[in-house]
């Protein structure tokens, strides 16, 4: 086994994959040998993404292109990607700024598709990684000084993943929440999630 194919035997769920950290941690997951399903609600930018790392890897992609604010999208996807042993949601960041710069849509906005989709991804997948008897799921949240909304967001993720990774244990899964430093890329944020999904399989 060579530094680059670790996770030749694994299938990962990438959901907000069609740009930014969710498409650094699909190439590096690609680049470690992990087969892909890729998520993402811009199809044309998400083709793109799958069709690069299909042509520069020897992994199977899949794109699955969706809007996961809808739970009934999220129940189909997971359906799509039963296959799957890592579940990694990184969803678009939350607007920012302070309180009074937000309207109600702004917050409702932020929390339908960072929290709700997020926490129903989640309870979709939660089977098929249970089935595994050693899946992961890192839930990602945003970065650090980036406004109310994020940081209340960041905590609701932060407590969810705690409480579900006490259930998870039981079926051998983990359920982490990773928070991006602001002073790496995301190139460099991706591989330090990798290297956490590394550990999980290597214990």
């Amino acid at each position: 086994m060579t530094a680059q194919n670790k996770l030749t035997d694994e299938c990962a769920l990438v959901a907000g994959s069609s740009s930014g950290l969710g498409l650094a941690i699909a190439k590096a997951l690609a680049d470690e040998g992990c087969d892909l399903h890729m998520a993402g609600r811009n199809p044309d930018h998400l083709d793109d993404a799958a069709e690069d790392i299909s042509d520069s890897t020897s992994v199977d992609v899949e794109a699955h292109a969706t809007d996961l604010s809808s739970a009934i999208n999220a129940a189909a996807l997971a359906l799509e990607c039963d296959d799957s042993g890592i579940l990694v949601n990184a969803f678009r960041e939350a607007p920012t700024g302070k309180s009074v710069d937000l309207e109600d849509d702004d917050w409702r906005q932020g929390f339908e598709l960072k929290v709700f989709a997020t926490i129903s991804l989640c309870r979709e997948m939660f089977e098929t990684l249970g089935d595994t008897g050693a899946g992961i799921i890192i839930n990602i949240g945003c970065p650090e000084a980036t406004g109310i909304c994020a940081d209340t967001i960041n905590a609701t993720l932060r407590t969810f993943s705690e409480r579900l990774d006490e259930e998870a244990r039981r079926d051998g899964v983990r359920v982490l929440f990773h928070q991006p430093s602001p002073d790496m890329d995301d190139k460099e944020n991706a591989n330090d999630i990798v290297k956490i999904i590394l550990g999980h399989f290597a214990s």
